[in-house]
């Protein structure tokens, strides 16, 4: 056991002056980690936990060995609590000015009194001889204090660490069998919170484990020692604790609260951030930007509303932890006093152990935060794990069927069934805030109901029923119906949403109902009806909530069997179920009409043992796969890797196979475009590729994975004609087919279908129909080997083979597109950034009442001094009334000797009344002055505390949200280009987790040091003044304590920085897995994305242990030289206490501050620590708050890009267009010329990589375009214009459909979306629910709608995931005909949508288009038939532009191949 955390020493030496560290400075196997054996550990003791066991004994149990080794080390601290206030009270006994002289009246009468006074050796020898055993038990208590707590610490820190470790790869597992609907509804928002945060929260609270049990004895131990040593009537003094214990109590209970509000919350807005992040592109090109941002300052404004409260609940523990013993102080003074008990002497024993005891309650707020957040943060995490997983109990996959696919029984299917799409509370975002909403709403019913039952009516009511006798009477009645006529007729006449809309608890807000002055008394009234019809429908809602819901089936009664080799095409209109099909053969859906069986309750069952799921009952086997199934899913899933990587996904690359693949799959040319060919890195969801080539990635990883059973959803919607010809002909019918693969494709390119054996048509979730083709093109026969196929299909169509060329394949180092973390240095002057950004005001007041706290509390123990010795001479001794005159002549004699000290005057009383009155009492009235001036100085302290403390809070919480603003509109309004080489994980981190720290964590930590750091400067302070030579000791020791911080301060940010890249990296590949389970999980891959994340989980765990435990290498260094300095201290106190009795009056308070500033030292340093590694979180977000403005950016590039002169111009000119994506890339547009007249509508067709998409993009300046360049709308230069306003004047339906989470008519009317978030509506108008229907109608999507729950107001899941590509595809059409611009890009608007679907778009954009620019992107040929000109694009320029007829015209020109390819016909006019 290295408690001395020695096993470091070889990083501080690496980091020698002026070097910086690299992450492979680091040792991997130091601490020997291994997140897969620790998590075998910790599901054995969980399988195994009894009924009513917690988590947190799963935890415990599972690091027994440390537990034991913890209790180990428990005594060793316990010795210095035992001896140090024993110690303390005999060095304060002893070091007093009555210790060096005496009074002798052996001379009476001859000689009033001699005053015999020890030398300074007399005194020193005395001194030695009475304290030499209590000063080396003193110094040996320090030390293996130091020792002991160092011990704990080591334990609990690899307990800690060790458990995170655990728990992170039992969740991520988990993760990994998560159903669809229940990752949709339940961890999507709160996983980046549960990975790091809520587990990091039980990491630190096993850190402070062995605090529970010596605070509560430190307690104790304090107790006894004021009990025995002083008198059972100080114990008065803890009395005191009653009067903090109510505000303790309700502290601790707002403040456990508050942290469970703030962790559903900030799931809630990690929701919103991914989301916004994953649809950055649409967000850019539809102007959202400020409704993003608005959107996360309200969920900012409601989350820090709570922070407000956790930190007023966190200052009053503060406030009982720094100032609670000063008020049992003066309650233990004022007892004593009452009862006559009260002993001058022993006032700094007194504040001592009170303080003692104070030091260990003071760990009171950070021990409950501690145990409030991870009591949180394992429900959380028990939540979690008890979600519903996917079950395949009903599947079986065996080589020896006869059949490739065999489902029977006729069971209908859905994604969820009841308890996937139940939420737990833990997880749920908005359940603490509908909570906060149902009371409002119960209070208003209660008034409501109140008010209307009143027997005497006043005046007002009359008159509401005679105006309104209509709703009166519902009212009266109790009818309150919210699907009413009279409420549609009400929100209609104030133009309130409809109905629906109120239908969701989460759109609840009173305001909407609000009274406006100029309301006539029937306007009231109806507003107050309906207002009440809201709060009825939505608390019966709330009551039904954990009732059974109805489970409608997606797909209904299915029956489906295909032969092994057959070609099987499935089509449907959008919608129909025909990707659901697919999910359903995948085991991704379950049967509504079957209760299957888990594979065990209540246990965790991951891959740790190498065990098999129990054995499946063939009777409940009703979905049988004859061998390994491939998949190529409709949105084209590309992980953030390497193209190639990305094909051969986790199979070993073989070169002949891989490059025939790449070539029927038509990458070749693409390959030849990227810098680094196939080693090319594309980031998460292929942010860098055209939709195109993700599809023929994806499409290229299924035919590379050489499975049995082939399901392709859709793989040529997204590429040209001419190449899903090829990919037909060459990979279905000729690759797959000719080795007797088994292939199930969707599409709605139909046209291929007549090669089928099978085709399948679906309609509302039902086989309609199974048609036999009489030809199919492929016969089914035993399949080649892959040599014998390549050599036929080659020489059938006179091929050679082809290859990567090697200049390709070996530049991998251009391919690279992640930018590395910056993981060293800060930006100068980031802290100062941040201390402005807050309240300065609060924070100059907080600084001036922290001067007052410090000068007080310094103040209130010199007072103790100066109260023992009467300084002030407010106190008089009661002496025997029959010789005062002695009495007096034997005073005013000391004072002529000795001065009038206090202790010269008691000692010479005390030897007078020995002498003369043997056995007589001495007794001292001491003067209550200082007693009720001490009362003042301790209530100026407790007041400037609560204050300064406050005033704290309110400058972080002001500093934090402006902080964290500034960089998320920093981040939504950079460059595209940015998202495109920043992964996603890196982002969540700093926007996510870093959000924690400045919210709380930080400020937390901060207070505590600056109170402990103005505390030490007061101590050493007052040692300078009342005792310099302690100097000698102090300022060496100051020096030594520099240095060594110093060394640490150089490698701890850096140590920092690297395990914050490390969580980065682990954030990316679970949010990857995330986005990506269906695909993982249909190719089988679980362990191979299990083995990279334990990989990486190992290397942020080895970075923790690392930043950790060198805060404990210098942790234990800096407690025994504190030891030593405390040693030393005392040491000198001894040497110089009988020089003068002005020196020995302040022993007691020097001996007192040693001790003191050694243990403050020892907790600054740990606040310190723990503050600077917080600081690296702010760091990062400023760096991302000064990302480059994309606005900022087109401005600047404006004013160096002259505006050519203006022409008479009707309709969109474009000129000198070129464009690269980074300045390291090769142009995208090389010079792009073209008129477009207005109202014209001109297709836009060329090969994949031609630039389509790149035109689309550039007019909207999502990457700007060079200098030269003029875009010219009719008579204004939109090139030119402000970037905002230029994207308005376009509207595009992208050709990825993004929709967000909300309502549907949130996605469509501005107005809506706007109002929903506070968002200014100047110019805006409610789009009437006629408009909406007419155009949902007009794209048929209104009968869809029309069934959800809410009608306009249904709910849309994140990405619009509870719709098919195809519905939401519909939807951003008619998103882009309400928006009104004067140019309208259709981005493949069509490609996931039937040709019937497709032709009533066209005729859409023909009729409600006719007006406008139309500019419309498309792989279909047969979509330009309807298009004035046609634009052919190749390698970035205008290759062709003209009428289709004139294009035709052209021989061998791009459009005519493209068009004879196609079987596109073209008349000639």
């Amino acid at each position: 056991m290295d408690f001395t955390w020695s096993k470091l020493n070889y990083i501080i030496n690496k980091n020698k002056v002026g070097k910086q560290l690299n992450e492979n400075d680091v040792q991997k196997d130091k601490f020997g980690y291994n997140s897969s054996k620790l998590a075998s550990q910790f599901v054995i003791q969980y399988n195994n936990k009894k009924q009513s066991q917690n988590l947190l004994t799963t935890v415990l149990k599972a690091n027994k060995a440390h537990l034991l080794m913890l209790f180990a080390g428990i005594p060793l601290i316990l010795l210095q609590t035992a001896f140090a206030p024993l110690c303390i009270k005999v060095f304060q006994q002893s070091l007093t000015p009555i210790s060096f002289f005496d009074c002798d009246f052996s001379q009476y009468p001859s000689q009033l009194l001699i005053l015999s006074e020890k030398t300074y050796l007399e005194g020193l020898i005395w001194v030695f001889e009475k304290l030499c055993s209590y000063w080396i038990i003193f110094g040996l208590g320090l030390t293996f204090k130091a020792i002991g707590d160092s011990i704990c610490s080591y334990n609990c820190i690899n307990m800690g660490i060790k458990s995170t470790s655990a728990l992170l790869d039992v969740l991520f597992n988990k993760m990994m069998k998560l159903s669809e609907t229940t990752k949709n509804v339940n961890a999507q928002g709160a996983l980046a919170n549960i990975l790091f945060s809520d587990t990091i929260k039980i990491q630190q609270y096993l850190k402070l484990f062995y605090l529970q049990i010596t605070v509560p004895l430190d307690i104790i131990v304090a107790v006894i020692y004021l009990a025995v040593f002083i008198n059972p009537v100080v114990l008065f003094g803890f009395g005191a604790l009653l009067l903090f214990i109510p505000l303790i109590i309700i502290s601790n209970k707002i403040l456990a609260q508050s942290l469970g509000i703030m962790a559903t919350m900030r799931d809630n807005r990690s929701a919103k951030i991914q989301e916004a992040i994953n649809a950055i592109k649409v967000i850019k090109l539809f102007n959202t930007e400020q409704f993003q941002e608005k959107r996360i300052e309200n969920a900012r404004k409601q989350e820090l509303s709570f922070v407000r409260k956790a930190n007023l609940a966190y200052s009053g523990h503060s406030t009982t932890g720094f100032t609670g013993y000063l008020v049992m102080s003066v309650v233990g003074f004022g007892a004593l006093i009452i009862f006559d008990k009260f002993d001058i002497s022993k006032t700094f024993t007194i504040t001592y152990l009170f303080s003692f005891a104070q030091a260990s309650i003071s760990y009171l707020p950070i021990l409950l935060m501690s145990m409030s957040d991870a009591k949180i943060s394992l429900n959380r995490i028990q939540a979690f794990l008890n979600l519903s997983e996917i079950s395949q109990q009903h599947i079986s996959i065996t080589n020896t069927l006869d059949y490739a696919i065999d489902i029977t029984g006729k069971h209908s299917f859905s994604y969820g069934v009841e308890e996937d799409i139940k939420v737990s509370k833990e997880l749920d975002s908005s359940y603490y805030m509908n909570i906060s909403k149902i009371q409002a709403m119960t209070v208003y019913k209660c008034r409501f109901e109140k008010y209307y039952k009143a027997k005497h009516k006043t005046e007002q009511q009359k008159k509401y029923i005679e105006i309104q006798s209509n709703i009166q009477k519902l009212i009266q009645n109790k009818i309150f119906d919210l699907n009413s006529d009279i409420c549609v007729q009400i929100c209609v006449r104030f133009n309130l949403p409809a109905v629906t809309f109120f239908m969701n608890i989460k759109n609840y807000m009173d305001s909407y109902f609000k009274v406006q002055s100029g309301d006539s008394q029937e306007d009231i009234l109806k507003k107050h009806y309906l207002h009440m019809c809201v709060i009825v429908y939505n608390l019966d809602q709330w009551q039904k909530r954990d009732q059974p819901k109805e489970i409608k089936p997606v797909i209904k009664n299915l029956n489906l069997t295909v032969k092994r080799g057959e070609l099987v095409g499935i089509k449907g209109p959008v919608g129909s179920g025909k990707s659901s099909i697919f999910s359903c053969i995948l085991g991704e859906m379950k049967p509504v009409d079957v209760q299957l069986k888990h594979e065990r309750d209540d246990k965790l069952i991951f891959d740790y043992f190498g065990e098999q799921p129990d054995a499946k009952n063939p009777d409940e086997v009703f979905i049988k796969l004859g061998g390994k199934v491939a998949y190529c899913p409709q949105n084209s899933p590309i992980f953030s890797s390497t193209i190639r990587e990305n094909i051969c996904f986790y199979r070993p690359y073989e070169e002949e196979r891989y490059n025939h693949i790449v070539d029927i799959c038509c990458l070749l040319p693409d390959f030849e475009i990227f810098n680094a060919g196939d080693q090319t890195e594309v980031g998460g969801r292929g942010v860098t590729l055209s939709g195109g080539q993700r599809a023929r990635i994806s499409l290229a990883r299924a035919v590379y994975n050489d499975a049995d059973i082939y399901l392709l959803d859709d793989p040529l919607s997204a590429v040209d004609a001419h190449v899903g010809k090829r990919i037909w002909n060459e990979v279905i019918l000729g690759f797959l087919g000719s080795q007797g693969k088994t292939v199930l494709i969707a599409s709605h390119q139909t046209q291929y279908f007549d090669d089928c054996h099978k085709i399948i048509t679906i309609e509302n979730g039902q086989i309609k129909s199974i048609s036999t083709s009489q030809e199919p093109a492929i016969n089914i026969q035993p399949s080649e080997s892959f040599s014998q196929l390549i050599a036929r299909t080659n020489a059938s169509m006179n091929m050679q083979p082809k290859k990567i060329t090697k200049n390709l394949a070996s530049k991998a180092s251009l391919g690279k597109l992640v930018v590395d973390e910056k993981i060293t240095g800060v930006i100068k002057g980031q802290f100062f950034q941040y201390l402005e950004s807050g309240n300065v005001t609060a924070f100059v007041i907080h600084l001036i009442l922290m001067l007052v706290y410090q000068i007080t509390i310094q103040y209130a123990n010199i007072l103790l001094t100066h109260w023992t010795n009467d300084t002030y001479e407010w106190t008089d001794i009661e002496f025997h009334s029959e010789i005062p005159e002695l009495w007096e002549e034997l005073i005013n004699h000391s004072y002529n000797q000795y001065g009038k000290s206090r202790s010269v005057k008691t000692k010479t009383m005390m030897c007078a009344t020995e002498f003369f009155y043997p056995g007589s009492p001495f007794n001292a009235k001491y003067s209550t002055n200082y007693y009720f001036l001490y009362i003042t100085i301790i209530g100026i302290i407790v007041l400037s505390f609560i204050c300064h403390i406050l005033l704290f809070f309110k400058f972080t919480i002001s500093a934090a949200q402006k902080t964290y603003m500034n960089q998320f509109r920093a981040v939504i309004r950079t460059n595209l280009s940015f998202f495109d080489v920043t992964p996603q994980g890196r982002l969540i981190n700093r926007l996510v987790k870093d959000s924690e720290s400045i919210d709380f964590v930080f400020g937390r930590q901060l207070i505590f040091s600056i109170i402990l750091s103005s505390m030490i400067i007061g101590m050493i302070a007052t040692i300078c003044v009342l005792s310099w030579p302690c100097l000698i000791v102090i300022f060496p020791c100051i020096i030594i304590y520099m240095v060594l911080f110093g060394r640490f301060r150089a490698i701890a940010p850096q140590l920092k920085r690297f395990e914050s890249n490390s969580r980065s990296k682990v954030f990316s590949i679970c949010q990857e897995v995330m986005d990506q389970l269906i695909t993982i999980r249909a190719y089988g891959v679980q362990n191979q994305f299990r083995d990279q994340f334990r990989e990486l989980a190992n290397d942020n765990i080895n970075m923790q242990i690392h930043a950790t435990g060198i805060t404990k290498w210098i942790n234990f260094r800096i407690n025994m030289l504190g030891a030593s300095m405390a040693f030393l201290i005392v040491f000198v106190a001894i040497l110089i206490s009988p020089l003068t009795p002005s020196i020995a009056q302040y022993a007691s308070i020097i001996v007192s501050y040693g001790y003191s500033i050694q243990s403050s030292m020892a907790s600054l340093l740990d606040t310190l620590i723990s503050t600077e590694q917080e600081i690296p979180a702010i760091e990062r977000m400023i760096e991302f708050a000064q990302l480059e403005n994309e606005e900022e950016l087109h401005n600047r590039l404006v004013k160096t890009n002259p505006q050519k002169q203006s022409k008479d111009n009707q309709g969109l000119d474009v000129s000198n267009l070129v464009m690269r994506y980074r300045p390291e890339l090769q142009t995208a547009l090389k010079g792009v010329n073209v008129h477009i007249n207005k109202k014209e509508h001109v297709a836009v067709v060329g090969r994949t990589g031609s630039g389509k998409s790149s035109l689309a993009i550039t007019l909207f300046k999502l990457y700007q375009p060079e200098n030269g360049h003029n875009i010219q709308l009719n008579d204004e230069h939109i090139s030119h214009l402000p970037l905002y306003e230029a994207r308005r004047k376009l509207a595009i339906i992208p050709q990825e459909p993004y929709l967000f989470s909300g309502t549907l008519r949130q996605q469509l009317c501005e107005f809506t979306h706007n109002k929903a978030e506070g968002l200014p509506l100047d110019g805006l108008e409610r789009i009437p629910d006629q408009k909406l229907w007419e155009l949902l109608e007009a794209v048929q999507l209104d009968d869809y709608v029309k069934q959800q729950p809410g009608g306009l107001d249904c709910i849309v899941v994140g990405n619009g995931e509870n719709f098919s590509s195809g519905q939401r595809q519909l939807v951003c059409v008619v998103r882009a005909l309400l928006r009104d611009a004067e140019v309208v890009i259709l981005d493949e608007a069509t490609a996931y949508v039937d040709q019937k679907t497709d032709q009533i778009i066209q005729k859409i954009v023909k009729e409600y288009l006719k007006d406008k620019i139309v500019i419309s992107i498309a792989h279909r040929l047969d979509t330009v038939l309807g298009m004035d000109k046609v634009l052919v694009m190749d390698q970035g320029k205008v290759a062709e532009f003209g009428t289709k007829e004139k294009l035709m015209q052209i021989e061998d020109g791009i459009f005519r191949e493209l068009a004879l390819k196609a079987n596109i016909v073209i008349e000639q006019k």
